[in-house]
């Protein structure tokens, strides 16, 4: 069974928490938040950290969509969801083949670049014809597929379709209930999500809820236009984390050294491999069930008890300084 450390389980608590506050007062930047700072302190695993943000983002989209239901225009994004589907196969496809530091580097590429688009707010052309959502709906897709991160393609839409965002926030809440559904799936089906995936979705979802309700309190009394520009910038920063972690990675490639190996990679043994290779796609659905169950139970033994003393490593102790803010601390990762 996989063992975690309560200060570990603590810190993913943590980031869960901002990403999803964050989303429920600015309408924007769980994906955003929450993915970058999972793969930069290393908890997990890249595909173990994007099979276990799908299915949180799932449990997110139906707190959304319950909130927001009667915002839901299922003709409005139906194109979506049909450009999104394979879309997501792709992404998934992707992330498999290529190097951690080429997913770290784009990904934060693609936070800066949606965080400065936010900032400078360019008027983008107005798309008449509703067929770009197939378009739109495929880049989301590739995009929640490979990071969970698939909310740039929608806003980026939105806005040229001149949607009013307030009505549709049920529908993007749909889409994105699809959306996570196919990855958390697709990722489980491959054999993606771990036994240490299953050990921290208990922490996952209680910074979901605990995000989601204080949001829900707080959300009129933020000042909305500040609490957004300070996200955006904060992206940002996080964009330029990633992007210098992915430069580290190049250079330890390029000179022939060992990169650190991720924290979760010194507590446990290799888990299943990803499933997928120059075959095809291998599924390893039997053994990524029983991961399943046996870190459920891990995750949720941890709340009572934490990791052996002499296990050797303590991973969010390095990450974990008594009086600092949730955000800058998760940045102190690498």
């Amino acid at each position: 069974m996989a063992s975690i450390d309560l200060l570990t389980f603590a810190l993913v608590v943590t980031i869960f928490f901002t990403g999803c506050f964050v989303q429920t007062v600015a309408g924007f930047g769980a994906g955003l938040i929450v993915a970058p700072l999972l793969m930069s302190v290393g908890v997990l695993r890249l595909n173990e950290a994007v099979a276990m943000m799908a299915v949180v983002w799932v449990g997110q989209g139906l707190l959304m969509l319950w909130r927001y239901h009667q915002g839901a225009v299922w003709s409005a994004i139906w194109r979506l969801i049909v450009g999104l589907l394979p879309g997501v196969w792709i992404g998934v496809a992707t992330r498999q083949m290529i190097a951690e530091r080429w997913v770290l580097g784009l990904l934060g590429v693609v936070v800066i670049c949606f965080a400065l688009y936010s900032l400078i707010g360019p008027r983008l052309p107005h798309l008449h014809s509703p067929r770009w959502a197939y378009l739109f709906g495929a880049a989301a897709g590739v995009l929640g597929g490979a990071y969970t991160t698939g909310g740039p393609p929608i806003v980026i839409y939105a806005a040229c379709r001149r949607w009013d965002p307030d009505p549709f926030r049920g529908s993007f809440a749909a889409v994105g209930i699809i959306a996570s559904g196919t990855v958390a799936v697709t990722s489980i089906a491959v054999g993606d999500f771990s036994a240490m995936s299953g050990a921290y979705l208990p922490a996952g979802l209680l910074g979901l809820f605990l995000g989601f309700g204080l949001g829900s309190c707080l959300n009129r009394y933020v000042p909305a236009r500040l609490f957004r520009r300070l996200v955006l910038v904060l992206l940002i920063v996080i964009g330029l984390r990633l992007i210098g972690r992915s430069m580290t990675l190049f250079e330890a490639a390029v000179h022939g050294r060992p990169s650190a190996p991720p924290q979760a990679a010194l507590e446990r043994p290799v888990q299943r491999s990803a499933g997928v290779d120059s075959a095809g796609w291998d599924a390893t659905t039997a053994g990524a069930a029983a991961d399943f169950a046996e870190g459920w139970a891990a995750g949720l033994g941890s709340l009572a008890v934490t990791a052996p003393r002499n296990s050797g490593v303590t991973p969010a102790r390095t990450f974990w300084p008594s009086s600092t803010a949730s955000v800058a601390l998760a940045l102190r990762g690498t």
